[in-house]
């Protein structure tokens, strides 16, 4: 009997917050328009009756090769007489999937790092961050290519593909997470309601549970928006340089890295802009989304933190 008030309820926090994100934050409210076509394009971007991609993504037609856009071919074809635009909505999958796994996997990763050292303490603390010192010393970019490159050869299809670069980006995001959410952590510890949680006999799991974690949740969660652009675009630079995903698998990097070889001889300026364009938006609009979020959530950290390269 209370099921439809609740969901009712629910519905209109949700469209309380998005409205007031629309009016503080408008370029934030673009961000989110972005972000939930992204997320359509891969939802509906298989092949099938429930497609919309207007073609093919694999196959090729011999004569629609380098195809300027047209009304046939809105983004044009590549060098393989592939719809562009089709690729493009394909390769929304790879950004969406390895987005918001690796944000996901990151912050368990970082949360299982900085938070046992942070929460700890002690010679544990020590010998953790500077294992973390270590790791963090190499450069984000050279760590992530090296990281992927040693999986290079273990499967070559499209999920094997996938998973190697989520791997590797979540290994280079989440140690550099840790160090954030060990910050917050400690910062949490030196309230008094800790030291009293501890008087009056709490376990320390339970003093985790619900006095620390509870209070770091909202920094993690923005920490969490902050993260995905930056994996979007580490992602797409793998890609680009022809790490992980499968070269006949769309990719937006990919693309960009073909599209701009073939413009170089052919003069196939939309081989390049489109995927650029792509990728930039996406970029833009998961940032601008993240930086009204984090306003929302936790004012404190505004500009606070800083991307990981």
């Amino acid at each position: 009997m209370r099921l439809k008030p609740t969901v009712g309820a629910a519905f209109d926090v949700l469209l309380t917050g998005v409205r007031r994100l629309g009016r503080h934050h408008p370029l934030a409210a673009v961000g989110l328009v972005i972000v939930i076509i992204m997320v359509v394009l891969a939802t509906f971007s298989q092949i099938g009756p429930f497609s919309i991609a207007p073609y093919d993504p694999y196959r090729y037609d011999a004569e629609a090769v380098l195809q300027a856009p047209s009304w046939s071919h809105f983004f044009g074809t590549d060098a393989l007489g592939r719809d562009l635009l089709s690729r493009l909505i394909h390769g929304a999958r790879v950004t969406i999937v390895v987005g918001l796994s690796v944000t996901t996997l990151s912050l368990i990763l970082g949360l299982l790092i900085g938070g046992s050292s942070g929460f700890i303490g002690g010679r544990f603390d020590l010998i953790m961050q500077r294992f973390v010192d270590g790791w963090l010393a190499f450069p984000f970019i050279v760590l992530a290519l090296v990281l992927v490159g040693v999986f290079q050869d273990i499967g070559q299809t499209f999920f094997w593909g996938v998973l190697k670069v989520i791997f590797a980006l979540t290994l280079s995001f989440g140690f550099w997470m840790s160090r954030i959410i060990r910050g917050a952590v400690l910062s949490v510890l030196v309230n008094q309601y800790i030291e009293s949680a501890r008087v009056i006999g709490c376990s320390n799991f339970r003093i985790f549970r619900l006095y620390v974690f509870k209070n770091i949740l909202a920094p993690i969660l923005v920490l969490g928006t902050v993260i995905l652009p930056w994996v979007i675009f580490t992602e797409s630079a793998l890609s680009f340089l022809g790490f992980g995903i499968p070269p006949s698998e769309p990719s937006w990097g990919r693309m960009l890295f073909e599209g701009s070889q073939i413009t170089a001889t052919d003069n196939a300026w939309w081989l390049a802009l489109f995927p650029g364009l792509f990728i930039g938006l996406a970029i833009f609009g998961t940032n601008m989304l993240g930086d009204g979020l984090r306003d929302m959530l936790d004012p404190r950290m505004r500009r606070a933190v800083g991307g990981p390269l």
